[in-house]
């Protein structure tokens, strides 16, 4: 359906509410239809939760599925917050078929044992989804332990700029702990390595490889489209790049997403810190893919890394950001790898610290590698 017949049939039917339709809305709403319609993720009888904030892009995504006749309940707040049970208070009270959790409230609901009662029942409960997040193997455990065991729990992937989901599941296809099911309908992804070529089972890039209708055409104000084109093209030219990390299983096919792959701690070390002459900033991972943030740090000749230099960039970092942002792990490095074109190689070091396998052949310093072998593993 082409989006001048889309509008006319939306301004018919919904004329007496005064709503006004773009064709930036029709992009979106094919998009979620494509994701939540086609591949069954809502149905017309369904009755949704979703635990989202307004400002996300999965909130505008399920206030959509009200177009097929999906019921909604809105909720605002922290689920837990009046009781340790509210949420599954609902369940049973509205009679949610669907529910959309974000991981890290599962963490905490984990956490504080914030589970159904034996007054639950949860018998309408058919469908969990999480998302926004990295959704892990502890989430799945949780869920189908604690909650409700014949229940279908996944998750989904995708960024605000597309507006939808680039992987997602399939109720034919069986669901694996920590992994994606498919890419969504009508989306070319591939995992690739350094050099832009597909790679499965070791860890890549997500790129989409051919157009896909959910894709952006161009960013705001960016006349020329030069901006949009080296945000998202430049990397692996003609291939559209989210800028995250994941593996392909070469067992079950399923997707494991590991995070962002342009991870940088930018610090104006010259104002702030004029001992520090460079640093680089990677994630570590815990066998549950808990996940927290080392951070190297190279000094210059004439100062020394001490306690006291800790400390001041723990303080820098909680006072000019946030609490959240100090990384749990602060070392001293020799030396910072970089490729040819003097770019820090933060993909190859995220590596390194988490035992996975990599490539040194585009590094001009390989011997500063060595310097990132030892990081004391992340322990449960």
């Amino acid at each position: 359906m082409q989006n001048n017949s889309l509008i006319s049939v939306l301004k018919k039917r919904f004329n007496k509410f005064n709503v006004i339709f773009n064709y930036v809305f029709c992009r979106v709403f094919l998009a979620v239809a494509k994701d939540y319609y086609v591949q069954r993720v809502t149905n017309k009888n369904d009755t949704l939760l979703s635990l989202s904030p307004v400002g996300w892009a999965s909130w505008n995504i399920f206030v959509t599925s009200m177009f097929r006749g999906t019921k909604l309940v809105i909720y605002e707040g922290t689920p837990y917050f009046l009781s340790p049970t509210y949420i599954w208070d609902l369940v049973d009270e509205f009679k949610l078929t669907n529910l959309f959790i974000a991981p890290s409230v599962l963490d905490i609901m984990e956490k504080g044992n914030y589970v159904p009662t034996e007054k639950h029942s949860l018998e309408s409960l058919e469908t969990f989804i999480s998302g926004t997040s990295i959704v892990k193997p502890n989430n799945y455990n949780f869920v189908y332990n604690k909650v409700k065991k014949d229940i279908l729990f996944t998750s989904a992937y995708g960024c605000t700029e597309v507006f939808g989901a680039s992987l997602t599941f399939d109720r034919t296809l069986p669901v694996y702990r920590g992994e994606i099911s498919c890419p969504g309908l009508a989306v070319d992804l591939e995992c690739v390595d350094e050099s832009g070529k597909h790679v499965v089972g070791e860890i890549g890039e997500i790129v989409i490889k051919q157009s896909s209708p959910a894709l952006p055409l161009c960013l705001w104000g960016d006349m020329f489209h030069s901006q949009f084109k080296e945000t998202y093209f430049s990397k692996y030219p003609g291939k559209f790049c989210y800028g995250d990390l994941a593996i392909i299983n070469p067992i079950t096919k399923g997707i494991i997403v590991y995070g962002r792959s342009d991870e940088t701690f930018k610090t104006r070390s010259e104002r702030l810190f004029p001992q520090i002459q460079d640093s680089l900033c990677v994630s570590q991972y815990n066998k549950r893919r808990d996940e927290r943030v080392v951070l190297f740090v190279l000094v210059r000749k004439g100062y020394s890394f001490d306690e006291e230099l800790i400390r001041k960039i723990r303080s820098t970092i909680k006072n000019e950001l946030s609490e959240h942002h100090v990384p749990a792990l602060i070392l001293e490095t020799k030396a910072i790898p970089h490729n040819l074109n003097g770019k820090k190689m933060e993909i190859l070091v995220k590596k390194i610290i988490n035992k996975m396998p990599y490539n040194a052949d585009t590094v001009i310093n390989p011997a500063s590698l060595k310097n990132f072998e030892n990081v004391p593993p992340y322990e449960d």
